[in-house]
């Protein structure tokens, strides 16, 4: 497994949009965890692999990780990881036996504000959800 998400792989990520309820998502993980981070799919492209087939990739990660795919009509991604990076945030791992490998956590340092959270999302752009198999809507 790698060490750490590598700076040009594409990140993906899924509802809540609005800064206070990335917050609010990121204060849970807190309360379970004792980590103030957030779930995002991140991967670079694989040898004949095109953008498109990354992206369907990341989401299908995203479903068996959990993601129920029709209730996310839309998803955020980040065109490189070093963009995130650059602002100072850190991808890891959870650590669970089941954990896909497009999956990482991503860091928001300790006590994050509001602000954090706006400088966490700005890199990312919404995308509307292709469907890429009848089977991921079900």
């Amino acid at each position: 497994m790698p060490p750490g998400v590598l700076p040009d792989a594409l990140v993906v990520r899924f509802s809540p949009s609005s800064a206070d309820r990335v917050l609010d998502r990121a204060q849970t993980a807190y309360d379970q965890g004792g980590r103030w981070e957030l779930s995002v799919f991140a991967d670079v492209q694989r040898p004949r692999e095109n953008p498109e087939d990354l992206v369907a990739r990341l989401l299908t990660a995203a479903k068996l990780h959990g993601i129920v795919l029709q209730n996310n009509k839309y998803y955020w991604r980040c065109a490189r990881a070093s963009e995130l990076l650059g602002l100072g945030f850190t991808f890891s791992k959870g650590g669970s036996p089941n954990e896909r490998p497009e999956h990482w956590n991503v860091d928001l340092g300790g006590g994050p504000t509001i602000d954090d959270v706006r400088r966490f999302l700005e890199p990312f752009t919404q995308y509307r959800r292709p469907v890429i198999d009848e089977r991921m809507d079900q």
